[in-house]
This record gives C-alpha cells, structure tokens and sequence, in this order.
C-alpha cells in the first residue's frame, strides 16, 4: 500500500469513527467530567479510552484470562471487576 493511500485509508477511518462514535463518546465525557470538574478533559478522555478498550478485552480475552488466572470466573465476578479497574482509573491522583 503506497503512502497517500495508506494516509487516506487512516483519513477514512478518522472520519468513520467521528461520524459514528465520537458524538455517543461525548456523551460520556461530558457525564464523566460532571462528576470531576477539575480534571483535564484530556485525561478524562484518555480514561475512557483505556475504559472501552478494558471492556472491549474482557469480551475478547476470555480463553486467555481462564489459562492466566487458572480458571474462568463468573461472567458477573468479571464484570464487576472491570467496573472497579476502570473506576480507579477515573479517580483522582
């Protein structure tokens, strides 16, 4: 793939992911920042981000968790954690 249409491959995804996640992601933001006023709104985005990202890892990751932690948890015990990881993330310094 050649440079410019490697650049308007990435261009396209940019404006895809803008149309159709960022104003639902504002959403959260802008809830997330209510409840940290003082927070960076870059730092609170990243926190998302790596929020998303953490879920979307549980969904995908659940042979590679079970052979790590030596067996597979409940779906709720998961979930719940995750909630607790991603909250200590939001959470101030």
């Amino acid at each position: 793939m050649s440079g410019s249409t490697s650049a308007n491959h990435s261009a396209a995804r940019r404006s895809i992911s803008a149309a159709c996640f960022d104003p639902t992601a504002e959403l959260f933001l802008t809830e997330l920042l209510a409840l940290r006023p003082t927070a960076h709104r870059a730092e609170v985005a990243e926190a998302f981000v790596f929020s998303v990202s953490a879920m979307l890892a549980l969904l995908t990751s659940q042979g590679r968790i079970a052979a790590l932690g030596g067996e597979m948890r409940a779906a709720d015990a998961q979930i719940d954690h995750l909630i607790r990881f991603c909250a200590a993330g939001l959470a101030p310094a």
